[in-house]
């Protein structure tokens, strides 16, 4: 008896350790972080006001509202970083001031910032805007600069504005109209005084020279623009890595009980709805995880064991503000009906109709009709292939048949019904053919790979080489889209980067060896990701 007592004891003790642990580890609040607006100094010599109080020097991060203004001197240098995904680096000698910066707790994507340059220069890099209401303006001289996800130089000096683009467009309309003047696309450039021409439409749009883009404010700007792009992902990795074991992991077991344990023992009832929420934005989250790694099985799983599926995207929102690509590609799977289930139910609870149709519109996509979210099932999952018969609002029953009525009437002097592809279905009259009894057209080209080229692929130490991307077709063309690609670069052993790319142009930054570069680029028609390699050698001479 004695002996059974200990056994007893011990696997009480084993259990409640296990238990403890599993709470303690896999049972905490997922940790997402403000957003905020902050001035992180790089050099000596910053300044911050607030309104029209006296600048204050700042060494160190501080925070921003509306209405302050952040100055450096000649030898300041400095970051405002809004909300994590936009972030504007002032050069020496430079004035902004924080007009408006707002962003909605519960979309995040619905951001609104206004920037005043008054004087010097500024680089703003900042992440596609995924809202129709969301806008980064920068004005300065009497002109808006207006973008919805770009990375732009801008700069005043004694009232000659000058703004170079790098990525995407900028439009250009002189302050208080609303009106677009002039569009600057990428690797593009305009300079102008309003004071010295009549009218912004006479401001020349031309290439931005090579001397320029070589210079040190351009290129410290191109190596800082792939910190941020790490910083972005570390942010969003940083969510989903507090997520814990996925289904199929030997930890996962433990994951549910320390969950359910540390539900059963919050006895408020407001504290317990509250964890129970943190609980179900994790397997929403993990559903996501799977659904990336290519497992739609495993993430329809998920989700329907999911019952507050409104209640958690705040916090399913936090993880798409930095992983926007991922949001778009749903979009684009629903749009395809490519294994939508799970589509339908993320963008459902997650986005707004009109924001869904403004991304589709971002995607060059035809209009998509959301569901309502009360109406969103998630398909079977099983790999039965026969159609069902399915309900719609109005109460019509739609029989999807397989069968294709292949019998084709020849008889000209029969009246002629609708044709294949006219949109109408009027059985009874004519020939009574109907789109769904039409063969299928053949499928057009699509992608099927990326091709990544150099020249030359041997470079001296601070020299450079031109990039070539195209895209390879299932009818064997090929079409370049150099511009459209975002690039990244790999790092020398010394921990240093071994170059950067610009506008199609990789450049050394002087560590010798070799020289890997990335190009990732999504296919705007199915959405999927294409990634492609090529190396440049760096060698130890350096260019005349």
């Amino acid at each position: 008896m004695k002996k059974l007592i200990v056994i007893l004891v011990i696997l009480v003790l084993i259990f409640s350790g296990l238990s403890a642990w599993a709470v303690n580890v896999y049972a905490k609040p997922l940790e997402i972080g403000e957003l905020k607006v902050i001035v992180v100094p790089d050099k000596d010599g910053v300044f911050i006001k607030s309104g029209e109080g006296e600048f204050q020097k700042v060494t160190e991060e501080v925070d921003l509202k509306e209405g302050d203004t952040v100055k450096t001197d000649e030898t300041g240098s400095a970051r405002i970083v809004l909300f994590d995904t936009n972030e504007v680096t002032l050069d020496s000698n430079s004035e902004v001031v924080i007009e408006e910066s707002f962003i909605d707790g519960e979309t995040p994507f619905l951001t609104k910032i206004k920037l005043n340059l008054k004087q010097g220069q500024v680089w703003n890099r900042l992440l596609e805007l995924l809202h129709p209401d969301a806008y980064f303006e920068v004005e300065s001289g009497g002109v808006v600069a207006t973008v919805r996800g770009t990375i732009f130089n801008m700069s005043n000096t004694d009232g000659e504005i000058g703004v170079s683009v790098l990525e995407n467009s900028v439009a250009l309309s002189q302050a208080g109209e609303t009106e677009v003047v002039q569009t600057v696309g990428v690797d593009e450039e305009i300079v102008f005084n309003l004071e010295k021409i009549k009218d912004l439409k006479e401001a020349k749009i031309e290439k931005i020279t090579k001397s320029i883009k070589e210079g040190k404010w351009f290129k410290n700007n191109f190596l800082r623009d792939e910190t941020f792009r790490e910083f972005i992902k570390e942010r969003r990795d940083r969510i989903l890595g507090q997520v814990g074991p996925l289904p199929g992991s030997r930890f996962y077991p433990a994951k549910n009980l320390g969950e359910r344990i540390a539900a059963l023992l919050t006895f408020d009832k407001a504290a317990r709805a509250e964890k129970i929420k943190n609980f179900q934005a994790r397997k929403f989250l993990a559903a996501r995880m799977l659904r990336a790694e290519g497992d739609k099985i495993g993430a329809g799983k998920i989700l329907k064991s999911i019952s507050n599926l409104k209640e958690i995207m705040p916090i399913v929102r936090r993880v798409e503000y930095y992983d926007r690509d991922f949001l778009k590609t749903e979009a684009q799977i629903l749009k395809n009906g490519l294994n939508g289930d799970f589509a339908k139910e993320y963008l459902g609870n997650l986005l707004l109709p009109r924001q869904l149709e403004f991304i589709n519109q971002k995607l060059d996509l035809k209009p998509l009709i959301l569901p309502k979210t009360e109406d969103l099932i998630i398909e079977s999952l099983d790999t039965n292939t026969n159609s069902e018969l399915s309900n719609t609002n109005s109460g019509t029953n739609t029989n999807t048949n397989t069968n294709v009525n292949t019998n084709t009437n020849t008889n000209t002097n029969e009246p002629q019904g609708p044709v294949c592809g006219d949109g109408v279905c009027e059985i009874g009259e004519g020939s009574g053919v109907c789109d769904a009894d039409c063969p299928p057209p053949p499928p057009p080209p699509s992608v099927i790979g990326l091709e990544i080229s150099a020249l030359p692929t041997s470079i001296p130490a601070q020299g450079s080489s031109k990039l070539t991307a195209v895209t390879v077709w299932s009818d064997g063309s090929k079409k370049d889209v150099t511009g459209e690609l975002s690039w990244t670069v790999n790092q020398a052993a010394t921990g240093a980067p071994m170059g950067y790319v610009s506008a199609g142009m990789f450049y050394s930054s002087g560590p010798t060896g070799t020289a890997s570069i990335k190009g990732h680029y999504d296919d705007p028609d199915s959405g999927l990701p294409l990634e492609a390699f090529v190396s440049v050698q760096v060698t130890t001479a350096s260019r005349k």
